[in-house]
């Protein structure tokens, strides 16, 4: 049996199963190229016909879908494969929070336009492969939270 630290030789990053942040430039790009080419407005990019999957280890074939062809096109706008997987992370486990009710005023449904917040908390909550959903909602609301009020300038006054 070995004295060393398992945590301690986790390696940093996607390589230990954390997903890194993007900006938001690379995050709005890459959603209205998968917008875009979900509604039909732009052509796909060709589906490879399998890929990997991390939790199994497996090859495994990609179902042909609309969200699949906007996915995998929205995916190439971004050059940096741990970004890209990041991305695509993103859209899987972060995306479904902000549908809950409590975000319907911040996030333009059907025009892709989102609330500063909403798309500052997307693009930077820290998770991992290993991040439990709920877990993972507390920190989207913590930093969605934080992004919201500095987005108030506190020195406005109605008139």
């Amino acid at each position: 049996m070995s004295d060393e630290d398992p945590k301690s030789q986790r390696v940093p990053g996607l390589q230990g199963g954390d997903f890194v942040p993007l900006t938001v430039e690379e995050f709005q790009n890459a959603y209205s190229t998968f917008l875009t080419v979900q509604s039909g407005e732009l052509p796909s990019d060709p589906l490879p016909e399998e890929y990997f999957d991390a939790p199994s280890g497996e090859m495994k074939a990609i179902e042909d879908t609309p969200f699949n062809r906007a996915w995998v096109t929205a995916g190439k706008t971004i050059d940096d494969d741990n970004k890209r997987l990041s991305f695509y992370k993103r859209l899987e486990m972060v995306m479904p929070i902000i549908q809950d009710k409590k975000y319907d005023k911040y996030v333009g449904w059907g025009k892709g336009n989102m609330h500063v917040a909403v798309v500052l908390a997307i693009t930077t909550v820290p998770f991992s492969i290993r991040t439990t959903p709920k877990a993972l909602r507390a920190a989207f609301d913590a930093i969605f939270r934080r992004a919201l009020s500095s987005a108030v300038d506190p020195g406005e006054t109605r008139q």
